[in-house]
């Protein structure tokens, strides 16, 4: 018995019943036919209550007989299935190579995670999700399936993984959000550097002009720009739209400080609560 989960006394009624209609001839099929109760019925109801009894971990009874719904409900994270002889059940690409006997069955806790990182968000937040598996798999499987993301677990310590996934999930969950705006902000500090580069760049290009007009010696500074322009150096109307693009990559660089500054002041807190959860841990 796991976790304090006792049907013995429900296991022992379903087998008196099925006891009871055995010594009675078409026992079965008149139970059947009077209550709508199968002999295949009962021996399903009773290898359930068996399982919860092993497992410790209640689960959906109407799910497939042996592909059961473990956790919440409409969470698709863990299973309880059948593997093994006549189960056509196996794990797909184990670490180690080693697989549940073909010669008998075996019941196992699958926890899967088929879309990987994005169980976190559409960032994929990689090195989240690989300390998220890499500390499920420190509740030692029987079998792992690390390029699949999955981890099979028998009675032994499946009911430790069920009672604490969720909260486990919630831990990195926050992680995967700093993580985020981690990228978020190297994104915008990339895109700060590109225009301060392109508006350096500009600088210098006039910075080129007026030192070449400087060394003029024409007493009309108004003809300066057109005697330069002889010289080959840049025409006017170029010097004019370095200006412009200069002044408009400067106001385009105001919004992303201040983005910037929002983005570096949410990822902090969130890399604070996250400090602060694993100090608590």
């Amino acid at each position: 018995m796991n976790g304090g989960f006792d049907n013995t006394v429900n296991i022992n009624l379903i087998q008196g019943l099925m006891d009871l209609f055995d010594g009675v001839e078409d026992g079965f099929s008149r139970l059947d036919s009077m209550l709508g109760i199968s002999q295949s019925r009962l021996e399903t109801v009773q290898e359930h209550l068996k399982l919860e009894q092993a497992f410790g971990f209640t689960f959906d009874k109407k799910s497939h007989p042996t592909w059961l719904q473990v956790g919440r409900p409409y969470c698709e994270l863990m299973k309880l299935g059948l593997f093994g002889k006549y189960t056509g059940r196996s794990v797909s690409w184990s670490d180690d190579g080693s697989q549940p006997s073909e010669h008998t069955t075996e019941w196992l806790l699958v926890v899967k995670f088929p879309t990987g990182a994005f169980i976190f968000g559409e960032h994929y937040p990689k090195k989240t999700f690989d300390s998220f598996f890499s500390e499920l798999k420190a509740y030692s499987p029987k079998y792992c399936d690390s390029n699949n993301h999955a981890l099979y677990f028998s009675s032994d310590n499946a009911k430790l993984v069920v009672d604490n996934i969720y909260d486990i999930k919630a831990k990195y969950f926050e992680q995967s959000n700093a993580e985020k705006l981690e990228k978020k902000r190297q994104d915008l500090l990339n895109q700060l550097a590109a225009l301060d580069n392109y508006v350096k760049g500009c600088i210098v290009a006039i910075s080129i002009v007026l030192m070449a007009a400087l060394t003029l010696p024409i007493p009309d500074g108004s003809k300066t720009l057109e005697k330069v322009a002889q010289w080959n150096v840049l025409r006017p109307w170029q010097v004019r739209e370095i200006q412009e693009e200069c002044m408009k990559h400067v106001r385009l660089s105001k919004p992303l400080l201040l983005e910037c500054h929002v983005v570096e002041t949410a990822y902090a807190n969130t890399l604070g609560k996250v400090t602060i959860k694993s100090q608590e841990k």
